[in-house]
């Protein structure tokens, strides 16, 4: 989660916190009023904001603190929190939905929010202006010690509950963005009720901590180097078995590195591996008594011993009578 000054920030998914991760371009990663972080966005799925305050965070003279949320740079929804909530205890809310003000149909909305697709086209679009597109892709998250003054009017916000809107190729400058905010399970609701406004104390304790998240594609966050690429397919294949001759071939080749040989010492060296398995066939064919083959061409030769017999020939006796007289 993002934390600013005894307050936290985080968007849940799922009943999950989503994975953050530090913004590669910023510089300047200790800014105490403003926090930056990537999470990954799914078309379609539903989301939250959640935050916390510490009861260790100091109002000062405040009478409370404002939350306001941008979604895609148009104000989606906010709460005010008393004094008296923050008082030495801590203050945590789930905010899941916004409301707002549908013109297509003249009323006011209640709806939860999620990621929603657009469509990227070449033209001009008057879907959505190349003003409202530089702050698409973008989750603000303002926090505001503030006093309360008087009453006003609700704050409108024109966000759509339209899937698929377009956007002009040029207006994203090249920018992998391909989401946005959307409206869902929406439902009408009566206008809210004017309510107090807090205005931001003077000085150097009235400036609002921003928490503002990018949200992006699993894609778009690998090219961004938010994480790592996936590996290729074919570094995920499992190698053949490889034999035992070839793992000593292998072993010999690798005593001396052939990127350092020349052509000419190149081939010298894959004539003398030639030659030499040349003369282990040759070997096997002539050698004299029995062998055990083993994989990869290998043999192990087995020599008669001296306590080993050969087989014995039984050899009759004939006895010789000489019929010569002297």
């Amino acid at each position: 989660m993002a934390i600013l000054d005894e307050i936290e920030v985080s968007i849940i998914s799922d009943d999950r916190a989503l994975v953050e991760y530090s913004d590669p371009d910023r510089e300047d990663q200790n800014d105490v009023l403003t926090a930056e972080k990537y999470i990954g966005a799914s078309t379609g799925s539903k989301f939250a904001v959640r935050y916390t305050v510490k009861p260790t965070f100091r109002l000062y003279h405040a009478q409370g603190v404002h939350i306001s949320i941008y979604a895609d740079g148009q104000y989606a929804t906010g709460r005010n929190v008393s004094e008296s909530r923050l008082r030495h205890r801590e203050w945590t809310e789930t905010i899941t939905t916004m409301t707002y003000y549908c013109h297509d149909r003249d009323i006011w909305m209640d709806a939860k929010m999620a990621f929603g697709d657009i469509q990227i086209v070449e033209g001009a679009s008057d879907k959505i202006s190349s003003r409202s597109a530089k702050d698409l892709g973008t989750l603000t998250v303002e926090f505001r010690r503030v006093v309360k003054r008087s009453h006003t009017s609700p704050q409108l916000t024109d966000l759509k509950n339209a899937i698929g809107a377009e956007v002009s190729e040029k207006s994203l400058k090249g920018r992998a963005i391909t989401n946005r905010v959307m409206g869902v399970d929406g439902s009408a609701r009566a206008g809210p009720l004017p309510p107090s406004e807090y205005t931001a104390i003077n000085g150097e304790y009235g400036q609002p901590f921003s928490f503002k998240f990018h949200y992006r594609s699993r894609s778009a966050l690998q090219i961004l180097g938010c994480i790592p690429r996936s590996p290729s397919p074919a570094l995920l294949e499992q190698s053949e078995p490889v034999s035992v001759a070839t793992r000593i071939a292998d072993e010999r080749e690798t005593q001396q590195d052939p990127k350092t040989l020349s052509k000419d010492e190149e081939i010298q060296r894959l004539r003398a591996r030639l030659a030499e398995l040349g003369e282990e066939t040759r070997v096997k064919k002539e050698g004299g008594g029995k062998a055990r083959q083993l994989s990869g061409g290998l043999a192990i030769k087995r020599e008669r011993t001296g306590r080993e017999s050969s087989p014995r020939k039984r050899v009759k006796t004939i006895e010789v009578v000489d019929l010569t007289e002297d």
